[in-house]
């Protein structure tokens, strides 16, 4: 990738530069690396729109707004992802394609605009049928999980069963990256509803995982859920053995 960018700034050639930027950048994104997605993929959109190509410009709204809502910059995560929302709805076409519309929905939701990710859900699930993208389906109904989850704890069995599809797809699939943050997922959720065995096993096959991938984004707050999870059932443990506390 370093040195096809390499060529394109030699030859100036800014159609090929672009998706020499875009390229690495989105995959920087969707990973491990927003710190790296963000200068990349703002280079990138810059010549999406200079050059005016609308299929770039949604490819670049959607990785970079995940990658500023990942980094705290939520107004300007927004506005992109509502951008890239915006193109993909006015095409029929495979500019829509289902994965997009999950990075914009993961961007949404990090930014707390829970309805908006939930319609980047329902767009990406409606387009991943239609074309059998089953990849990006996988990554829809993790998305739904989360959404679920950040609806709150009213009925915890939605989000369960939407991370336990997403996981059956995933193992199937062999998609290691997502089955990691499910196993994270659910280990969050049954720890949240009490159900801590359970919890301390999906966090362990979580932090296991993650550690095996090198992805440090996503391997401190697993490891801080088993921590905490290992706190609870301690003090759950003192009050049963010591009951004079």
């Amino acid at each position: 990738m370093h040195e096809g960018l390499a060529l394109a700034e030699s030859l100036d050639h800014r159609y090929t530069l672009m998706i020499a930027r875009l390229v690495p950048g989105f995959t920087y994104s969707e990973g491990d690396y927003p710190g790296e997605a963000m200068p990349t993929l703002e280079r990138g959109y810059a010549l999406a729109v200079s050059l005016d190509v609308p299929y770039f410009i949604l490819v670049a709204a959607s990785g970079l707004a995940l990658a500023y809502a990942r980094a705290g910059r939520t107004n300007e995560a927004v506005q992109l992802a509502r951008l890239g929302a915006e193109i993909a709805g006015s095409s029929r076409s495979w500019w829509g394609s289902g994965r997009m519309a999950v990075i914009r929905g993961e961007a949404l939701l990090t930014a707390g605009c829970v309805d908006e990710a939930r319609e980047q859900a329902a767009f990406a699930m409606e387009t991943s049928k239609a074309r059998r993208e089953r990849g990006s389906e996988a990554y829809t109904r993790w998305l739904l999980a989360e959404i679920a989850v950040a609806r709150g704890p009213a009925d915890p069995h939605e989000a369960e069963a939407r991370y336990r599809e997403a996981l059956a797809l995933t193992e199937e699939l062999e998609m290691r990256p997502l089955q990691a943050r499910c196993h994270l997922g659910l280990g969050k959720l049954y720890r949240r509803i009490g159900r801590l065995d359970e919890s301390r096993a999906e966090l362990a096959t979580a932090v296991a995982m993650l550690r095996e991938m090198g992805m440090a984004f996503w391997l401190p707050e697993a490891e801080r859920e088993l921590a905490g999870r290992v706190d609870s059932a301690c003090a759950i443990s003192l009050t049963v053995t010591m009951p004079w506390r």
